[in-house]
Formats: C-alpha cells, sequence, structure tokens
C-alpha cells in the first residue's frame, strides 16, 4: 500500500494527460517534477472573493468583489493598435461601466444576460462609476433570478502562484486542481493520530484542498496551521533521529591525551600571543569533553564575528592529532579556507604537526603527492573548501571535522563528509553568522549548541554612520586620515562589472578605476570580487593582508572571515542592497585590532525597511539582537540569502512569524521521541517518509 502511494506522488507530472512535455519542461523551471511537487507548490497569495459588496456600495479606488448580469453586447473599439472592450453590468441596486483595456478576447467570454463575479478598482464621477480591467468568474445562475449579493454564499479565495514565463495562473490553477482533485482522497496521513489529536490539527486531505482553494479565512487558517506545524515538526524530528542514530549505532574515536600529550598542549596554550577569553575557555572544554566520549561530537559553535573562534578550532584540531588521529576543517571558499591554513598553521607553528592546504586550485601533482600523504598518515590536519568532499580523500584515520559556515553546506554534505559507515569522526560545525536561537533550533537540531559570547580584549567598539552622495568627499577625507595613520580601507560594492548591472550602481571594477585614477591616485587600490581567478584573488588579498594595498576594492567575496587587524575603516555602496546580517558580517572585517574603527553605510534611501536595517546597525554591534532584528525585517529565507544549503526551503512556514507553532512542534518531538505520545508502526513508516521529503535524507525510525 505504501509503496502505492509512494509511487503515485512521486509519478513525473509529464505523465499526466492533462500536462504536455512542453508545458512539463516549464513546470520544471520552478522546480515541479513530480505529483508530489505540485501538490506542495503552495500559492504565495490568495485573491479574496469572499466579500461581496452591491453595485451602489462599492467605494472609490478600493479593489471590491461584486455580482452583476451583463446587461448590453460587449463592444470593441480600436485606436491603432489599441483596443477598449466596454460593456454595462447591473444588480438590483445599480448599474456600473465594465472597461478592458487590450483584452478584445474577453468579448466572447462575456455574454448578455449571464451573470459573473467581478473583482476590480472602482472609479467613481458624480453618478458615473466604472471598474478598469476586473477579473471575473461566471456563475451559473438562472436569467430570471434576482442578484442579491446577501443570498449567495458560493464563494472564494483564488489563489496566487509564482509563475515562469509560459505558464499562466489559469494554467498552474487548472494542474494543481487536477492533482488535489486525483489525490486528495488517498493522501497518506504523515502526522500520527496523537499529535494531530493533541494540537487540534486537521487531516492532511482538508489541509491540500484548502490550502490550494480555501472556502473561506478560517478554512485557509485551519490548513495553513496544519501545514507549517507538519514542515517544522518533520525537519525538527529529522534532525534529532538523525543525531539519535549517531548515537545509538555509530562510534567515534575515544580522544584521551597521555601525560606526554597534556604536556604539548599546554605548551602550544601557552604560546599563543594571546591569553583565551573565558567564553573560549568554556567552549573548549565542552569540545574536549565531548572528544572523549565514543559517541561522534556534533557540536555548533556559535560566536559573534571577531571572537575567536578559529583558535578554539585550533586547539581542538591539536588535541586530535596528539592523540594519533587526523583533523579536517573544511571552509566554504578558498579565500577563508586559506586564511583558516594561514592561521592555525601560525598558532600551532610550535607543535611539530604538519598542516596542508586543499582547494580547486591546488595543482595534480601537489594534489597527488598531498592525498598520498592524508592517505598514509603524514598529513595531520588537512584544511580546505569543498574539494574535501571529493572521494579521492581518503584519510588514514580521520579523528575530527571541522565546517566552517554550516548553512552553507548543508545535511548531505555534512554526512558526506564523514565516509565510513559505522565509524565516523568527530564533527564540530562553526558559524561566524550569528543565528537566533529560533533558527538554530531548526538548522543544527541534531547539534549541540556552544555560545562564545565574549570578543577578546583590546577590541573597540566599531562607530557607524549613515552618509548620501553628497558626503562622498568628507568620507574620502576620513578615508585619507586612515591611511595617513598607516591604517587601511575596505570599500564594498554589491556589483561586480557593467556587464552585469541591471541598474547604474557603479560596481567594484569600475569604482577601483575610479579611485586609482582619481581622489586616491597617490595611493595603491586593489580590486577583489568572486569570479576573479583564484591565484589573482590569492594575490590581492595578500597584497592587503601584507599592508602593500591601502584600499581594498571589494565585493561580498570578503563578508566571512577575512582577517586584517590594520583594516579600520570600511565605506559600503548602496547599502540598501544588503541584507541586515550581511551588513554586520560586512562590518566585522574591521575593528580587528585595538584601533578605533568607522563604517560608513551610503545610501540615498529615505524611509522603510532598508533605512531601518541602517539604524539597527548604527545602534547596536551585538550580531544576535541583529540577526534577530533582520529576521523579523526580512524573514527566514532572506535572512541567509537565495536558496542557501543548510537553511530548509520552508514551503509555509515563516520561522519568526510561527515562532509559536516552532514552540509547539518542538514539543511534539519531544514527546514523540519520550513515548508519550503513541505512534504505531504504520504512523512511522509515514513519519520516516515526510522526513525524508523535509531533509532530502531518511534518518530512519526507532525500534523497527
Amino acid at each position: 500500500m505504501k509503496e502505492q502511494l509512494t509511487a503515485a506522488l512521486m509519478r513525473p507530472i509529464s505523465d499526466l494527460k492533462y500536462i504536455s512535455k512542453r508545458r512539463a519542461s516549464l513546470f520544471k523551471k520552478l522546480d515541479i517534477e513530480t505529483v508530489l511537487d505540485l501538490l506542495r507548490f503552495f500559492p504565495h497569495s490568495y485573491e479574496d472573493w469572499t466579500s461581496l459588496t452591491s453595485i451602489r456600495a462599492l467605494e472609490d479606488g478600493q479593489e471590491q468583489v461584486f455580482m452583476a448580469r451583463v446587461t448590453a453586447m460587449p463592444t470593441i473599439q480600436y485606436k491603432g493598435r489599441r483596443s477598449i472592450l466596454r460593456t454595462t453590468l447591473r444588480d438590483e441596486s445599480g448599474r456600473i461601466s465594465g472597461v478592458w483595456f487590450n483584452q478584445p478576447y474577453h468579448q466572447k467570454n462575456l455574454l448578455k444576460d449571464h451573470v459573473y463575479l467581478f473583482r476590480g478598482k472602482v472609479q467613481k464621477s458624480g453618478r458615473f462609476q466604472q471598474v478598469t480591467n476586473p477579473t471575473f468568474e461566471p456563475l451559473d445562475l438562472p436569467e430570471d433570478k434576482p442578484i442579491a449579493p446577501e443570498s449567495f454564499t458560493d464563494l472564494f479565495m483564488k489563489p496566487i502562484y509564482s509563475l515562469t514565463k509560459g505558464l499562466t495562473q489559469g494554467v498552474v490553477r487548472n494542474a494543481v486542481a487536477h492533482v488535489v482533485d486525483g489525490v486528495a482522497d488517498q493522501l497518506p496521513e504523515t502526522l500520527p493520530r496523537s499529535v494531530r489529536s493533541q494540537w487540534q490539527l486537521c487531516n492532511i486531505n482538508y489541509a491540500y484542498e484548502q490550502i490550494h482553494h480555501p472556502q473561506d479565512r478560517q478554512a485557509f487558517a485551519v490548513a495553513h496551521r496544519r501545514l507549517v506545524f507538519e514542515e517544522l515538526f518533520m525537519v525538527q524530528l529529522g534532525l534529532r533521529r538523525l543525531r539519535q542514530q549517531e548515537i545509538d549505532a555509530l562510534t567515534a574515536p575515544v580522544i584521551n591525551l597521555s601525560v606526554e600529550a597534556i604536556i604539548r598542549f599546554k605548551k602550544a596554550r601557552q604560546a599563543l600571543p594571546f591569553n583565551l577569553t573565558d567564553a573560549q575557555d568554556r567552549v573548549l572544554q565542552e569540545v574536549l569533553a565531548d572528544l572523549k566520549r565514543p559517541v561522534p561530537m556534533s557540536r555548533l559553535v556559535q560566536g559573534d564575528v571577531g571572537s575567536g573562534k578559529t583558535v578554539v578550532a585550533a586547539l581542538a584540531l591539536l588535541a586530535c592529532c596528539l592523540a594519533g588521529l587526523q583533523g579536517a576543517m573544511m571552509a566554504p571558499t578558498s579565500v577563508l579556507a586559506t586564511q583558516h591554513y594561514k592561521n592555525v598553521a601560525t598558532q600551532l607553528a610550535g607543535s611539530g604537526l604538519n598542516i596542508a592546504l586543499l582547494t580547486g586550485q591546488t595543482g595534480a601533482k601537489e594534489r597527488r603527492e598531498l592525498l598520498a600523504g592524508v592517505a598514509a598518515g603524514e598529513i595531520d590536519i588537512l584544511i580546505g573548501t569543498h574539494a574535501l568532499l571529493e572521494d579521492t580523500v581518503v584519510f588514514r584515520h580521520l579523528g575530527l571535522a571541522i565546517t566552517d559556515e554550516q548553512h552553507r553546506f548543508g545535511v548531505r554534505q555534512r554526512i558526506r563528509l564523514t565516509k565510513d559507515e559505522m565509524n565516523r569522526p568527530h564533527v564540530m560545525v562553526m558559524s561566524a553568522t550569528p543565528i537566533p536561537r529560533t533558527l538554530a533550533l531548526i538548522l543544527y537540531g541534531d547539534l549541540d549548541i556552544s555560545l562564545i559570547d565574549e570578543l577578546p580584549a583590546g577590541r573597540q567598539e566599531i562607530l557607524t554612520y549613515t552618509a548620501r552622495e553628497k558626503d562622498r568627499r568628507r568620507i574620502y577625507e576620513l578615508m585619507e586620515r586612515e591611511i595617513q595613520a598607516g591604517h587601511q580601507c575596505y570599500v564594498i560594492c554589491p556589483l561586480v562589472s557593467a556587464e552585469d548591472k541591471e541598474t547604474d550602481l557603479q560596481s567594484a571594477v569600475e569604482l577601483a578605476i575610479s579611485l586609482q585614477e582619481g581622489v586616491f591616485s597617490h595611493r595603491n587600490v586593489g580590486v577583489v570580487y568572486g569570479e576573479l581567478k583564484e591565484k589573482e584573488k590569492q594575490a590581492v588579498m595578500q597584497s592587503f593582508q601584507d599592508g602593500d594595498c591601502d584600499i581594498l576594492v571589494a565585493t561580498t567575496v570578503v563578508e566571512v572571515g577575512v582577517d586584517n587587524p590594520n583594516a579600520t575603516f570600511m565605506l559600503i555602496e548602496n547599502a540598501e542592497r544588503f541584507g541586515l546580517s550581511q551588513l554586520h558580517q560586512l562590518r566585522g572585517r574591521i575593528g580587528r585590532g585595538s584601533a578605533r574603527s568607522i563604517c560608513v553605510l551610503l545610501s540615498e534611501v529615505g524611509e522603510g525597511i532598508a533605512r531601518e536595517r541602517m539604524r539597527t546597525l548604527c545602534h547596536t554591534n551585538d550580531g544576535f539582537a541583529i540577526a534577530e532584528a533582520d529576521l523579523e525585517l526580512r524573514g527566514p529565507g532572506d535572512f541567509f540569502g537565495t536558496r542557501q544549503h543548510g537553511l530548509p526551503e520552508f514551503r509555509l512556514a515563516n520561522l519568526y512569524q510561527d515562532k509559536d507553532l516552532l514552540v509547539l512542534s518542538r514539543k511534539a518531538v519531544d514527546m514523540v521521541l519520550a513515548g508519550e505520545l503513541e505512534v504505531t508502526p504504520r504512523e512511522w513508516d509515514w513519519l520516516e517518509f515526510g522526513m525524508e521529503i523535509s531533509l532530502g535524507v531518511s534518518p530512519g525510525h526507532p525500534g523497527l
């Protein structure tokens, strides 16, 4: 039975008789390939057709819904290539003119003496009324029946779907309606009865029918609540099951240091040119305690920009290697991987460990030698990018894997880094992006969380100001003053080159040329962006790191992890183009030394969300407060940018607006796993199906 239902839901939509091969290819652009994809392609908004108004009561300038009879044969007037379709609409209270511009095809759809529902914006001038380009739906009413809005109850909310070129709302609505009608009665109930009963959730059939074609606002709210709860529940349950599966079935090397190794560890720590903060020490102890257990560590280490996560990672890797094992550290970009390599190599310089770097730019010969050294156990710590995930990378005995900026990789890649089916290394995740606890519970439900909530001593608060184009001369004077004082500056641009821009925003390349040939002709101006060849990018970054480059013009390639304590000034062009947390990350590239630092947000935007973001940044340097504000202002989808890998792509849930359901669904997960809510073996089967859809991996279920 389950196999048949699953096969029906996973059936390609190209097999459906009402979807042609051409339309199936258009749906694919919307990531819709199966019946289940189409069923879960929820409307992004609705047109409300549930409130009827009589023609006499229509208000000027408002979009309203009214019922009327077409009392005159529609006529078309042409003016050049333009057309105007006119007719008269009437109910028992009065009449109104209907006008459609450049829509002559409606002449055959509007039949004289037939009754329709109309929705549009009304214009009134004295006794004259007109509705322009209204949408309409035919009603099956007898010609002699009076039109009385108060007696008509068959109203609805019309779904509005995201589209791609070639697909219309009508086509998508028709396809979804066919799927809902065809499979709604057969849909497997993915939430156990005990969970639905405890939190008064409707059944899955009703939820899908009413989310796609709600009969009224209340029905929509009931369906929406059930589906949002289910999304949050499945992701959290799936992540918790993955973690429990590791605990139950997998083993990890126990990292207990010998007396000699402890002495070497302490000596390396004492050799650091700074003391760890209390927060760094606390988190390090939590990590070391995890490493002593035979269960694979899965820990998220969070900290604001500049809080010193890398040195905690370096010392954890040191402990692993002193126990005779190997360590790996993965970063999302080669720039950041190279910086991690340099930092870790410096911090562990006296340890005698062999530390290597592997990126996509590593030459073939060096790569072969490096991989042989890793396989033989001769390389103690391997640092790199996603190149570490390739099948050719085989460790002799990997004890600890550290991933940085984990939300850019996701659950599947986290699993791929640990290739052994039963023996897993310990896993530590570092996130330089402060994540509100509400999001952390979702993103990292399978991880324990540590927080470095203290900055190293001597750091000064970054002063942040907003400015407009008229202030540019003054800004450049401040930059010159910083350079004269021996410091360096960043200038951040949202675009790369003229070919990439859809607006007149100044690109990074253009601005760098303008600065070098203009006001800063006596300074060394560099430019770096994501598409730059890797060797060129590294050369520019190294020049800036060495102090040879006075001003670095860059895109967001410097957003994460770039560390130059001598940089004290940042100008962010078109600051309204960046999210709040992204602005905070960019700002975190300065203020990393003991000198005062200044960040200027340049924008011509007046009021609105963008200006509110900038005000927030000016008022606080607390990354977690900023993350909460960003989540509230923009929602979780934009919080991490477009389709970032780690954030589950929720179709309905909004982690800020649905915080209450997040708490309730988490409680439901706790009760299910504790056995406080009954879940039958058959219900576990469908739970597993729901978790697999949500996570893309199957965590299995207990006891079966």
